[in-house]
C-alpha cells in the first residue's frame, strides 16, 4: 500500500470494533420487577380548606 506505513490503522480498529459490537454475542439483561404503583404520598390536600379564596382568571385580569 503506497504511503504512510500505518495510516489507515486506527480507521480499521474502529470499523473492526463497531462490528464486533454490533455482531457480538449479546448477553440477556435481568427482567425488571413488576411495577407497584406509586411510590411516594402526596403532600397536597385534594380539597381547598375552609380559610381560602378562590380566583378566577377574571378576576386576576381586573387586578
Amino acid at each position: 500500500m503506497p504511503g504512510v506505513a500505518g495510516r489507515y490503522r486506527l480507521l480499521t480498529g474502529l470499523v473492526l470494533a463497531e462490528a464486533a459490537r454490533q455482531l457480538g454475542i449479546r448477553t440477556a439483561a435481568p427482567p425488571r420487577p413488576p411495577r407497584r404503583g406509586m411510590s411516594y404520598g402526596s403532600a397536597l390536600d385534594v380539597t381547598d380548606p375552609p380559610d381560602t379564596d378562590l380566583v378566577e382568571p377574571w378576576e386576576l385580569l381586573h387586578y
